[in-house]
């Protein structure tokens, strides 16, 4: 078994075959020789110095994963580049198409077709699918023979599963009559003669009639119940599950999207199948937000369930590079399981590696770079622990619960006020970024809080209520 496990994860990388623009400074006027940017570039470089600092450490990437939106707006071209770009960057650090994740988002799907219709997905299978890269069932009848939808480890001690949420975005609305015997000859009843007029109107009522629709359907769900199920399983310990989907389970920042269907529509169903299958951690994209948040799955008769991690992921936009891609390691399989997350930036200058230090060993043996910041490393563990033979008969698990907060800035740390503490020990701290780390599970009796912390950790301690069992 390996001592760790780590992913590279990416989202709505929004590539254009004709090049994306991407303003990363302000420009008050244009200057000759002053070259514009675009993702496409800024990507290709900010690949290659992570590629080169993974190298440097030694440290090979067990799996890449891509939560959607290679494309912007539906045009060709953004999953091709972005594709071959992986390879180009990463394959010296271990990553080939067989252990690569990808979903589409809302911007992989061609709204020319209806939900479910094979050309729907022609882009993004014509990449993924045809490369033997792992993918969900795209909601379609036309799935070739040895389609892979889950990568796990060599020992199944850890298991990805893909899940496709985007069948219905931009789909159309069925009008009622008479209405819908009418919207088509409506751009010309209001524009006669001016065919420029009139086909302003009808994009724009084309986009009135359009939902970007988050949905699971009835068979994707069955689909991800079957490929759990036939999953291998692991000879010894609990086996961590992670899915990934483009679109958000809970929103990850206050930012408000005032639109129809901001939402998975069938979400509490979506729920129950990850509650149901033991899905430990969910990863997506989507919002363009970095966020890591826990929340528990309430089982029917109101009891606290088992916790999941949600990882969302940021993308780059103008003044906001600190969250472009991450880095998510896996150690203490299978018993001690914990999730450690590292923002990596966008690369403006030469890279310099260089030992990282904090009060409590977090970075331990990492490498950081100086010219990228680090928006957050959050770490959660599961773990379950036998009590000593003379405390108790019979042994049985009891878990233990504690969390910690710290700053990744300068190797610093800061304690919050004083704690009040029972069974389980639990302590925060807090600083200017919000790095983040805590254990999932602890005894009824073992609940912490602690109000003066500028963080929900106290919230996530005090909710702790009973170990996770599968």
């Amino acid at each position: 078994m390996a001592v760790s496990t780590t992913f590279l994860h990416i989202t709505d990388a929004h590539f254009s075959g004709d090049g994306t623009p991407f303003s990363r400074d302000d420009h008050k006027v244009v200057i000759e020789g002053i070259p514009s940017h675009t993702r496409e570039t800024v990507f290709d470089h900010s690949f290659g110095r992570l590629a080169d600092r993974l190298e440097a450490e030694g440290t090979r990437l067990d799996g890449l994963i891509f939560s959607g939106d290679a494309q912007v707006g539906g045009t060709e071209g953004g999953h091709r580049i972005l594709f071959d770009m992986l390879l180009k960057h990463f394959a010296r650090v271990g990553i080939s198409p067989l252990n690569i994740v990808a979903v589409p988002g809302n911007h992989d799907v061609d709204r020319d077709y209806p939900p479910s219709a094979a050309g729907r997905y022609r882009q993004f299978a014509e990449v993924w699918r045809n490369e033997g890269c792992v993918v969900p069932w795209l909601d379609s009848d036309d799935e070739p023979g040895g389609t892979r939808h889950f990568l796990t480890d060599e020992d199944s001690s850890w298991a990805v599963f893909a899940i496709n949420s985007s069948n219905w975005c931009h789909a159309a609305s069925v009008l009622p009559p008479p209405l819908g015997e009418v919207w088509s000859r409506l751009p010309e009843l209001a524009a006669p003669g001016n065919p420029k007029v009139a086909a302003k109107i009808r994009d724009q009522l084309d986009r009135l009639a359009r939902f970007d629709m988050a949905r699971l359907s009835d068979k994707q769900l069955e689909r991800f119940t079957q490929e759990v199920e036939r999953s291998p399983k692991p000879s010894r310990g609990p086996q961590l599950r992670i899915a990934v989907l483009h679109h958000h389970l809970q929103a990850p920042s206050m930012s408000e999207e005032i639109k129809p269907f901001a939402n998975i529509s069938n979400l509490e169903q979506v729920r129950s199948a990850l509650r149901d299958r033991g899905i430990d951690i969910v990863i997506h994209g989507h919002k363009h937000e970095a966020a890591v948040l826990q929340e528990r799955f309430q089982a029917a008769d109101g009891t606290p369930g088992r916790p999941l991690m949600t990882i969302s992921g940021a993308t780059i936009e103008q003044g906001r590079e600190e969250d472009a891609m991450r880095l998510i390691t896996l150690s203490g399989l299978p018993y001690n399981a914990q999730v450690r997350i590292e923002a990596v930036g966008l690369s403006r200058r030469a890279w310099t590696l260089h030992r990282g230090e904090s009060s409590r060993g977090a970075c331990g043996r990492t490498c950081r770079l100086r010219a990228s910041r680090q928006l957050y490393t959050a770490t959660i563990s599961t773990r379950s622990t036998p009590l000593p033979p003379r405390r108790r008969k019979a042994r049985q698990p009891t878990a233990y619960s504690s969390c910690t907060l710290t700053s990744r800035r300068k190797g610093h740390a800061f304690p919050c006020p004083a704690t009040t503490r029972s069974a389980d020990r639990c302590t925060e701290r807090i600083a200017n970024v919000g790095s983040t780390s805590w254990w999932i599970g602890g005894n009824a009796t073992g609940r912490v809080s602690n109000t003066g912390c500028r963080s929900s950790m106290a919230d996530a301690c005090a909710a702790t209520a009973a170990s996770s069992t599968r």
